[in-house]
């Protein structure tokens, strides 16, 4: 399933259910191969309904550069503190210093903010529908593209009277 900006996720009692919601959305002629279905203990809930790498790629990125801006900051009033309190260590090469500092404190809080970003951050759509699905429940998963779609798709799963409807984004 590619990534797309809206994915619901229909959680279904059992198989009369999801199989109802599923006919009905390929009797609309929505596109099939948006669509998965997840049977009781499925093993690939987190991979349906999440796009990992988008979102590791730009979650890293974000951290690394406000880890780099903290860094900064740090070791620029570390350095300022440093100045106040050993004003010796500023009297050969001043700049020189300073820049030091905050080559040091930007690699540091760069290499932290990226290793955050690293860690993994389980969506609560994604461990909901686990647990529903280990509890012997199915779910119906729909890639939708916009708002009149999801509204559409919506409606036909909530037709087939799901345990609930959520909206992954």
């Amino acid at each position: 399933m590619k990534h797309s900006k809206h994915k619901l996720v229909a959680i279904y009692p059992d198989r009369k259910s999801v199989d109802s919601a599923y006919q009905m959305i390929q009797q609309e002629a929505l596109d099939e191969s948006r669509m998965r279905y997840l049977p009781p203990n499925a093993e690939n809930v987190k991979s349906t309904i999440e796009d990992r790498t988008d979102k590791v790629r730009s979650t890293l990125i974000n951290m690394s550069i406000i880890g780099l801006v903290i860094g900064v900051i740090v070791t620029v009033l570390a350095g300022a503190a440093t100045a106040v309190l050993f004003p010796n260590v500023f009297d050969t090469a001043p700049a020189q210093t300073w820049l030091l500092f905050i080559t040091y404190g930007a690699v540091a809080g760069g290499a932290v903010g990226a290793l955050l970003g690293l860690r993994p951050r389980d969506n609560l759509i994604t461990s909901t529908t686990q647990d529903a699905v280990n509890d012997g429940c199915y779910a119906l998963v729909y890639q939708a593209h916009d708002r009149e779609e999801i509204l559409h798709v919506q409606n036909l799963m909530q037709r087939a009277k799901p345990i609930q409807i959520k909206r992954h984004a």
